[in-house]
């Protein structure tokens, strides 16, 4: 009967130890993930930046100055637009038919708008693509070529194709 007893208190220390091992554990795991939660946080806080990129082409096509803007939130590109402004050209007027023809067929896409203006000695087209509205089997966008998983646009990628395309980038 002695034997028996010291069994069992031999059973409830062990058992005693080996929950006061489990809470410690737990314990240990809940503050490391509590920890990791709030430094998740603070990386998402400092990849929380919007950014407006301009890229201005060093050259003209038939007097036509070309600039491009896209603009990133949290690292996922929401719009690039276009702008091309012409004085001058020759002939104007064919200029103006070609930006004109082009902008009506632009906004006919989905999450596209396009606007012109033209007259006899100038004239401009300014066009937007908002990314997460528009099919990419309709319009093909080189910035495509940059997207990552989840969206993530390679900046860095980008920049370099500009430059090597002969664009100046500025950031703000």
């Amino acid at each position: 009967m002695k034997k028996n007893i010291e069994k069992r208190l031999k059973l409830i220390t062990i058992s005693f130890i080996l929950i006061i091992l489990l809470l410690i554990s737990t314990s240990i795991i809940i503050y490391s993930t509590e920890n990791n939660k709030e430094e998740g946080i603070q990386e998402r806080e400092e990849i929380n930046t919007s950014k407006i990129i301009t890229c201005i082409s060093n050259e003209q096509k038939d007097d036509v100055y070309d600039t491009e803007i896209v603009q990133i939130e949290n690292g996922i590109l929401l719009t690039r637009t276009n702008s091309k402004h012409w004085n001058h050209s020759t002939p104007n007027q064919v200029t103006c038919n070609y930006y004109t023809e082009q902008s009506t067929k632009l906004n006919s896409l989905t999450g596209v708008e396009s606007h012109i203006t033209c007259n006899d000695v100038e004239g401009s087209v300014e066009t937007t693509y908002t990314i997460s509205e528009i099919n990419r089997d309709e319009v093909r966008l080189k910035q495509f070529d940059f997207m990552e998983k989840n969206n993530i646009f390679y900046e860095a990628g980008w920049l370099d194709y500009m430059k090597r395309s002969n664009y100046n980038c500025t950031s703000d």
